[in-house]
């Protein structure tokens, strides 16, 4: 079990990736299309089959970083996936990557975008687009309730401004109807019994915010939204949306993945309990 006082640091080192990460991000900006911030305002799996990870779950640890690491897989030691992507990533270092780490993850064998999606022409949902960059700002919890809604909205020139942007830097939006996860997290009382409605946002990258990455990849948002698709959904938990905002659905293997993240990478999948979990987690500790 890890002290207060390894804790502490551990926190304070994540604390010094962000800022780090944040700051390396906005020194391409000028070259760059818009990072998934400027596009987007900043504000999960069935079962997989045995084959696919170790039958006998490993421990999930939470493991310090080692002097002179670039990378730190914080979570997943003992999954074959994890620790593959992990020594994949050593290949690079975090600047060479960008926002597009996702690129070696979706060069693994086995690994690929989820399938099944229809696209949709974001000229016929303006109100959709602007409904799911407002929720995306506010967060799940205050755009429902109405708790803090008006100190955290964007207003109307700035939604028509994003949306502009998003066709300008030739956005895309795509469904996809599927069941992600069956119960919220923490929440083992409230079921899903239906299948989620998922809507993707994506815009593509380029080499101003992917220098030296294996392939570009688009920026993604995701999002669980109404059937009639008439704006987010109700139902939805904040730690499902939250979490989502950040990701985008892949396969491995045949089975769901909700994959979060650009310059560090998450990986949440349903588990038996049929809630959404993280599996594997490796952020960068340095951009040099």
């Amino acid at each position: 079990m890890l002290t207060c006082k390894v804790l502490t640091q551990s926190l304070a080192a994540m604390a010094a990736f962000s800022a780090v990460s944040l700051a390396a991000c906005e020194t391409s900006a000028a070259e760059a299309l818009p990072t998934a911030e400027a596009w987007m305002p900043t504000a999960q799996a069935a079962p997989e089959s045995p084959s696919s990870e170790l039958r006998v779950k490993p421990r999930a640890l939470l493991n310090p970083p080692k002097p002179g690491d670039v990378w730190w897989m914080r979570e997943g030691k003992g999954y074959t996936f994890c620790e593959a992507l992990y020594e994949k990533l050593q290949q690079y270092t975090p600047r060479q990557l960008g926002n597009c780490a996702v690129s070696v993850a979706l060069q693994l064998p086995g690994m690929k975008e989820l399938d099944g999606w229809r696209e949709l022409d974001p000229r016929d949902h303006k109100d959709l687009y602007k409904r799911l960059i407002q929720y995306d700002k506010v967060d799940a919890r205050s755009y429902f309730t109405g708790e803090h809604f008006e100190l955290k909205r964007l207003d109307e020139d700035e939604l028509e401004r994003k949306y502009q942007e998003f066709l300008s830097n030739g956005g895309r939006m795509r469904l996809n109807t599927l069941q992600v996860f069956r119960h919220p997290l923490a929440d083992p009382v409230t079921t899903y019994n239906q299948p989620q409605t998922v809507i993707e946002l994506r815009i593509p990258s380029n080499k101003g915010v992917c220098p030296d990455a294996p392939s570009l990849t688009d920026l993604v948002k995701t999002f669980y939204v109404t059937e009639d698709l008439s704006g987010p959904s109700p139902d939805i938990k904040q730690f499902e949306a939250s979490t989502a905002s950040g990701s985008r659905l892949v396969e491995y293997k045949g089975a769901l993945r909700l994959m979060n993240g650009h310059s560090a990478l998450v990986f949440y999948r349903q588990t038996k309990d049929g809630m959404m979990r993280s599996y594997c987690s490796i952020q960068p500790m340095k951009w040099d």
